[in-house]
């Protein structure tokens, strides 16, 4: 198999010794399988994946586990001396592919002068304020100032006016 770019350009490139076969496994059967990372280059809005099997390759075998075998490994009983089957390589066959994307990663930079994305400050109604107010001076009278803190963290979170002026008052007035 070989990753190329747009331009027919070799990106990266896997032999057959790179797949390995693997015994079926609850709802999968006998396959070969290669788990490979890729990263693309920077840049690089698409790229092409290309599956083939050389004249040569097509003259070979894979053994693959007998099924009595399997099933003894599978009971945990005496495994049978029964040999591997050999199945001959064939120019047809099924392929499957999982792509998992980076995610939120990024490699290099693009050299923009974006500004990153911020969030739209949201003013908190009067009832919330008033709420983490009255919760917060409640907590230091309580002598619960974790708690109070707690609280204060959110409120600054939530874009609380006034909330550190009431934690300050709070605190001196019960001193």
């Amino acid at each position: 198999a070989i990753i190329v770019d747009k331009n027919g350009k070799e990106l990266e490139s896997y032999e057959g010794s790179d797949f390995e076969y693997k015994k079926p496994r609850l709802h999968l059967g006998n396959r070969i399988v290669a788990e490979k990372d890729f990263y693309p280059p920077n840049g690089e809005e698409s790229v092409y994946l290309i599956v083939y099997s050389k004249p040569s390759d097509l003259n070979g075998t894979t053994d693959v586990i007998h099924p009595a075998r399997l099933d003894a490994e599978g009971r945990g009983n005496y495994l049978p001396e029964v040999k591997d089957i050999p199945i001959p390589h064939a120019n047809v066959g099924r392929i499957e592919i999982d792509i998992e994307g980076a995610g939120r990663m990024i490699i290099g930079t693009d050299n923009s002068t974006k500004e990153p994305y911020k969030k739209a400050p949201v003013d908190a109604q009067p009832e919330t304020q008033s709420y983490y107010h009255n919760a917060i001076k409640k907590a230091v009278e309580a002598d619960d100032l974790p708690k109070a803190l707690s609280l204060l963290d959110e409120a600054k979170a939530l874009n609380i006016e006034g909330a550190q002026e009431v934690f300050v008052k709070a605190v001196n007035s019960k001193k």
